[in-house]
């Protein structure tokens, strides 16, 4: 893909202009109480988050500022969902961005002087003459293969003309399935009360536990509450997850949420998006099965490597890329991924430089609560490995 000239580093003035926009939030945004008073703990609070913000987001213009060799940020989203869509009621905070959100993104790393470029390009560049790569460059990629990358997502690259790689879960592509924890937040947060206390002796015995500080079956739980269970419960396998929830709806069909439409990308709409021109595909396993939970070796080259079979069959084009999900690693899936992928990538925050391990990149993983603002996008990249 052609790259395009950007305009100089404006990155005194980028952070400035939001580190004053914030500032003013911060200061009309101050929660009272009825009498008047001011809550003094949420201020804290508050004050805290803003000039931690302000200190990583300083760190990362700095960082930039002093780059030495050539740099690349990848950006990493799960969802696009707008800020009215009804999706959002029953999906964890951390997986949405909007289209608004992630147009701004874009925009904020152009600001900056970053190129985007395909992750594959930037890396091929970087093995065959890294002296012609970008100062900054910028990779955009997606997590799990979600329909509406193609649907919301797609549409803003298109308007900004900014390449991305989607990773791919290849035995959901075409199907109607529904993730994991999609399927207890439904279960928690949308399912009538009284229906989960009459499934509740026997059938969802095995949530009790996970669930020990909420009483099912008395109330809904907000999504910050199940977004808890959820994590409680990647202490199971993913298999073992789906095998409970598959009992669960087996005894208790009213509990299981319907998917009318799909949620996973369909095979006209991956057409689609190869035509585009702007979305090349990576590997993300079978079944997104998360590779520290699983029991042998054999379970690790049908994720790791029959994946990668799978989607060049599909594709009819090489797979190099690969992206461990959850992040998480075991030292054989390692030498599986190193032995059949030219790159991957992990859940480790920062820059990577020309000198960084195609096989530990560093990304952002980004949405509507953390790179709300400008603030936010640099605060999150401050954090990481610089």
């Amino acid at each position: 893909m052609k790259q395009r000239r950007r305009h100089p580093l404006t990155l005194r003035a980028a952070y400035k202009d939001d580190l004053h926009k914030r500032l003013c939030d911060y200061i009309t945004d101050t929660n009272f109480s009825r009498n008047g008073q001011s809550t003094d703990m949420p201020m804290l609070k508050k004050a805290v988050k803003f000039w931690l913000d302000a200190f990583f987001a300083l760190r990362a213009l700095i960082a930039l500022r002093r780059l030495r060799q050539p740099s690349l940020v990848i950006l990493t989203y799960h969802r696009v969902l707008a800020e009215d869509d009804s999706h959002r009621l029953c999906e964890q905070p951390g997986m949405i961005v909007s289209p608004g959100h992630l147009r701004n993104h874009i925009a904020i790393m152009e600001s900056l002087g970053a190129v985007p470029m395909f992750l594959d390009d930037w890396l091929e560049q970087q093995k065959q003459s890294p002296e012609n790569l970008p100062r900054l460059a910028f990779a955009v990629t997606f997590d799990d293969g979600w329909r509406d990358n193609f649907t919301q997502g797609l549409p803003v690259l298109r308007e900004k003309n900014t390449p991305a790689t989607i990773f791919l879960v290849s035995d959901f592509l075409d199907t109607k399935h529904v993730f994991w924890p999609e399927q207890i937040l439904h279960l928690l947060t949308t399912v009538p009360p009284a229906t989960v206390k009459r499934c509740l002796p026997g059938t969802l015995d095995w949530l009790r536990d996970y669930a020990r500080d909420f009483r099912l079956g008395e109330r809904k739980l907000s999504i910050e509450d199940a977004d808890k269970v959820i994590n409680r419960l990647k202490t199971l396998d993913d298999f073992e997850i789906y095998e409970h929830l598959k009992k669960t709806f087996n005894q208790c069909p009213e509990l299981q949420p319907r998917a009318e439409t799909a949620y996973i990308l369909q095979a006209a709409d991956i057409d689609a998006l190869v035509d585009s021109g702007l979305i090349r595909f990576g590997a993300h396993t079978r079944n997104h099965a998360r590779l520290n939970r699983l029991q042998s070796i054999e379970q690790l080259k049908d994720e790791v490597v029959n994946c990668k079979q799978l989607l060049e069959e599909r594709l009819k084009n090489p797979i190099g890329l690969f992206c461990y999900p959850n992040g998480d690693i075991t030292p054989d899936g390692e030498r599986l991924v190193e032995a059949h992928y030219t790159a991957a990538c992990t859940t480790e925050t920062g820059l990577n430089r020309a000198s960084t391990s195609p096989f530990k990149l560093r990304r952002l993983n980004l949405h509507d609560g953390n790179a709300r603002h400008t603030l936010g996008l640099l605060a999150t990249l401050g954090k990481g490995k610089l």
